[in-house]
């Protein structure tokens, strides 16, 4: 029987200015790492895509057997993810990574000359940044893979629980979510993270934590997809 491959995402997309300058947020892979255990643990196949911004010591803390993809930007997120898409069989995708709406397009000078080089002097006095929108990556993966089981997360701040739950059925319609996960930001911290698992705007599962999150999702996944009833 074949073994069946999870492919999940993690930490946050990183948006380069210059060489050595980016643009990033503040997520830092945990979640995702978890879940890459967890799905090693319940005899998947793992490939994993992350992002030069997780700790290599998480990444080291990952089995010998998980297929690790790095990653920066947006962009560089959607070259590979349709790579791998496109060139194996995906059963379950999570896609816990933080992804950028906006993608660096160009740095000026306060008289609006596009700066060239691979480091912006610091002598400059004002510096503009041209940001354009970033394609929605998790919208592309069911047209890579129409048939992968997929799961999306929404994070929001300071939201009710309504709004969450209406954002996760727009993810749903858009993206073609199976799952999607949603949190906010005030409820997630280093030893809480309370999180819905939501499906056509009800609530199937509820966690308090990080670790409960994810035996909740793969529960669920399960159930979803048949597999337990």
């Amino acid at each position: 029987m074949k073994q069946e491959i999870v492919l999940i995402t993690l930490g946050g997309t990183s948006e380069p200015i210059d060489s050595v300058r980016e643009i990033r947020n503040q997520a830092t892979g945990k979640l995702g790492i978890l879940c890459a255990k967890k799905a090693v643990q319940l005899g998947y196949q793992v490939i994993v895509v992350v992002s030069t911004t997780v700790d290599s010591a998480l990444l080291e803390s990952l089995p010998s057997c998980v297929q690790v993809h790095r990653i920066q930007g947006v962009l560089d997120l959607q070259t590979t993810l349709k790579k791998i898409l496109e060139q194996n069989t995906i059963e379950i995708v999570i896609h816990t990574m933080a992804v950028s709406d906006y993608f660096v397009a160009g740095a000026y000078n306060q008289d609006q000359q596009l700066l060239q080089g691979s480091k912006i002097s610091s002598d400059e006095e004002v510096l503009w940044l041209k940001l354009e929108k970033a394609p929605k990556v998790i919208q592309e993966i069911k047209q890579w893979q129409k048939d992968v089981f997929l799961v999306g997360f929404k994070l929001l701040v300071d939201a009710t629980k309504d709004e969450l739950i209406q954002k996760a059925k727009a993810q749903e319609v858009a993206a073609k979510s199976d799952l999607v996960v949603i949190n906010n930001l005030s409820e997630i911290s280093e030893t809480k993270h309370q999180a819905d698992i939501v499906h056509e705007g009800k609530i199937l599962a509820t966690a308090q934590t990080k670790q409960e999150l994810v035996e909740q999702l793969f529960s669920t996944i399960a159930k979803q997809r048949g597999e337990i009833k």
